[in-house]
């Protein structure tokens, strides 16, 4: 009695069937078994990677900003005024597509001397940009250069 007559599927499994001629079959060894079980893997992982690359296609990229363009923010050195250095920034944002959390991440990471220290003895750090842009214009604000106004006024 063959194995197909006996209905045991398994045995009959086990077989290659793709020897020619008739009646012809040799059991499967373990390196069969295992070149069968590396091609499925193969296939599970290429068709795995092709769904995260598909997924990553359709996420937008977010580009860390390049900090060098934003100065260095100084309030003792007086080369940019608190209004006009938030200003660089905004303006930098909507060059390089930031959001305001890239901005607020922009400002905190370009403040220097006093401002630093201010930043850095800050208690609560959850901020909009619109709140940091308070926040430093209050701490800092912008102070009257008496000698530039007289020179303008005469």
């Amino acid at each position: 009695m063959s194995d197909s007559e006996s209905g045991d599927s398994s045995a009959s499994s086990r077989f290659d069937k793709s020897l020619p001629g008739q009646g012809v079959r040799r059991p499967l060894s373990s390196s069969d078994e295992d070149n069968s079980a590396g091609r499925d893997l193969k296939k599970l992982v290429s068709q795995k990677v092709k769904e995260v690359l598909e997924q990553r296609r359709g996420l937008k990229r977010k580009l860390t900003p390049n900090l060098d363009l934003i100065p260095i923010f100084d309030p003792e050195k007086n080369v940019l005024s608190p209004n006009n250095w938030l200003n660089k920034i905004e303006q930098m944002g909507k060059v390089h597509g930031w959001d305001d959390q890239m901005m607020s991440y922009g400002m905190q990471s370009r403040l220097g001397g006093i401002a630093r220290i201010w930043f850095e003895n800050l208690t609560d750090y959850e901020m909009t940009w619109i709140k940091w842009k308070e926040a430093l214009l209050k701490a800092f604000p912008a102070s009257e250069n008496y000698a530039e106004s007289l020179k303008k006024n005469a």
